[in-house]
């Protein structure tokens, strides 16, 4: 733990602002209660205060389509690829479904039960098909 202001220089009832590091890594994902408590220089202990403190271990799914500029859509959220046709989505582990489109020209691509893993990383490619275009004439 550190003070806030450098210095551990907090006066008779009152408490110096902290800030600490925790090393995480071996804790399990999901929800840990932190309890801390203070002692002053009069040997005074404070009350025990907490906080709920979340792990949550991402992966990444990094998606590859033939179409630049395309819309790749999980869970709701969207964003586009890249001018080569990439992207890269940091994700919470789980199993998604993943619909890249280019609308108007190219049909949907929907992929479905997409593994990601915790620290890992899930490459995905994705072709687009070009739909048919034609002319239309009108008629007398």
């Amino acid at each position: 733990m550190m003070a806030v202001d450098g210095y551990y220089d907090a006066l008779m009832d009152n408490w110096e602002n902290v800030t600490a590091t925790l090393n995480t890594s071996n804790l399990s994902n999901g929800d840990h209660k932190i309890f801390v408590r203070g002692v002053d220089i009069g040997k005074q202990w404070s009350a025990p205060q907490n906080a709920t403190l979340v792990i949550q271990s991402l992966g990444y799914i990094n998606i590859s389509s033939n179409v630049p500029g395309s819309i790749v859509i999980i869970n709701g959220d969207s964003n586009t690829t890249d001018p080569n046709g990439n992207y890269s989505w940091g994700i919470n582990y789980g199993t998604y479904n993943v619909t890249v489109r280019k609308d108007p020209t190219y049909y949907d691509n929907t992929s479905t039960g997409i593994v990601v893993i915790p620290n890992n990383t899930t490459d995905h490619n994705v072709v687009l098909a070009l739909k048919p275009m034609g002319r239309s004439e009108a008629q007398l």
